[in-house]
């Protein structure tokens, strides 16, 4: 296995879109100078050529000159690219947080990846050893943990939905005690006043799901519109969507046990004579 020192072109190991400048630019970058993600330049208002200053936290003021700008897509460099003298001198940092390793054409990954791996344990314990499918993995698992964020706050709001629907069929049930009675009064038997009152609790869960995915459709479209320039997909869950209805319809049907059995058990008689 053939091992080189650092190369100065960063561009081999990892693919940059570069908007003005270049690798050159960045190889040959000076202390007064940074090189800015699209969004911070936007941000900020900036162009190349114009100056503007970081705060660091050892509340020092680096006053640096934009010498390029490149996409913001990768999300491993941050904002701003500075030379190793300013992240040393200015933000007191002198250790690396991220190293790209390049392979030979014909070397083994696996077997690379494993010695990096008991070396970086060894001299660096706390150091992870990942290729590009790890690394793509792990952005993945931390998107994922967000997903799971919301399916938990979805659950929360089903159980409060549940609570209102319940107590909305509970109302509804009330307020209509003599029409129950003149139901049961004309041969309607209580399997279909409990069935009756099922069937309204899916409506009602059916159509606040239904709303409900129409308004998350909308706003996700919107939402994804400005994203596209940053390599954002959007894509619809087809098959999740369609199980929240089946859950809805089943939370529909949970939340009418109670009002739907209160309601067969109204006595008849009393229930005619309700005012």
């Amino acid at each position: 296995m053939k091992v080189n020192g650092p190369s100065p072109n960063i561009e081999e190991g990892v693919e940059i879109e570069w908007l003005k400048g270049g690798p050159a630019k960045l190889r040959h970058l000076r202390d007064d100078e940074a090189i800015v993600s699209d969004d911070f330049a936007n941000e900020q208002h900036l162009v190349v050529g114009d100056t503007f200053e970081l705060l660091s936290q050892s509340e020092d003021h680096a006053k640096l000159r934009v010498a390029g700008e490149f996409e913001s897509k990768v999300g491993i460099f941050g904002d701003v690219l500075v030379t190793q003298k300013v992240m040393a001198d200015a933000f007191e940092q002198r250790q690396d947080t991220t190293d790209f390793v390049i392979l030979e054409p014909d070397a083994d990954a696996e077997k690379v990846q494993a010695i990096l791996t008991i070396g970086a344990e060894k001299a660096f314990p706390t150091a992870e050893v990942l290729n590009q499918g790890e690394l793509r993995e792990e952005r993945e698992g931390q998107i994922d943990g967000v997903v799971q964020l919301f399916y938990l706050l979805l659950a929360l709001a089903v159980i409060i939905s549940l609570i209102g629907v319940t107590n909305t069929l509970g109302l509804s049930v009330y307020e209509r005690t003599r029409e129950l009675g003149m139901l049961r009064a004309i041969g309607m038997s209580r399997r279909q006043v409990r069935t009756m009152i099922r069937y309204e609790a899916v409506i009602t869960a059916l159509i606040g799901g239904i709303l409900g995915l129409i308004l998350g459709l909308i706003f996700a479209t919107l939402i994804a519109q400005p994203l596209k320039d940053e390599g954002f997909t959007l894509s619809y869950p087809v098959g999740s969507l369609i199980l929240i209805l089946i859950v809805a319809a089943l939370a529909g049907v949970l939340a009418a046990i109670q009002p739907a059995r209160r309601a067969s058990r109204l006595d008849v008689l009393q229930s005619l004579q309700y005012e």
